[in-house]
C-alpha cells in the first residue's frame, strides 16, 4: 500500500512493490505499471531508473522502494498541505500497486505452469480468479 510519511518540511514516498518486482513487469508486462486514459494515453507511471523522480505523472524508484522529496514550504508539513501537495500521486500509485499485484501474480502462476526442474516436487498452480467487478 502506497504511503507517505512527513518529518519536518520533508516527506517519504514508499511502495509495497520491490524494485526487482517493478523491473519483472517493466521487462514482461509494463502496462501493469500505468494508468491509462480510455483513449490509451498514459496519465501515471511508476518505474525504476538512476534516480527517483516524482511528477503528476508518475514516480521513478532508484535503490529501494521510497522516493524522498524536500517541500519547499515555510512551516511544517500538516495533513492538508500534504494531501494537496502528493494526494493525487498517492492515490495514482496505490491504483498501480493493485494492477501490479495482480499482474505479479499471473506471472508467477504462468511459469510454475511453464517450468520443470528435474528431482523437484511438482508445484500446485492454483487456477487464476478473474476481478469481476
Amino acid at each position: 500500500m502506497a504511503k507517505i510519511k512527513t518529518v519536518h518540511k520533508a516527506a517519504v514516498i514508499s511502495t509495497d512493490l520491490s524494485v526487482k518486482d517493478i523491473k519483472k513487469l517493466e521487462a514482461i508486462n509494463p502496462d501493469a505499471l500505468c494508468i491509462k486514459k480510455d483513449n490509451g494515453e498514459t496519465l501515471f507511471r511508476v518505474g525504476v531508473g538512476s534516480e527517483e523522480s516524482m511528477s503528476r505523472y508518475g514516480i521513478v524508484f532508484a535503490g529501494d522502494s521510497k522516493i524522498s522529496v524536500v517541500v519547499n514550504t515555510k512551516d511544517k508539513l500538516d495533513r492538508e498541505t500534504v494531501s494537496e501537495i502528493f494526494g493525487a500521486t498517492l492515490l495514482q500509485l496505490s491504483r498501480v500497486e493493485e494492477q501490479a499485484n495482480e499482474a505479479l501474480a499471473s506471472i508467477g502462476s504462468d511459469l510454475d505452469s511453464l517450468i520443470e526442474i528435474e528431482d523437484e516436487e511438482p508445484v500446485a498452480v492454483e487456477p487464476r480468479r478473474r476481478n469481476r467487478g
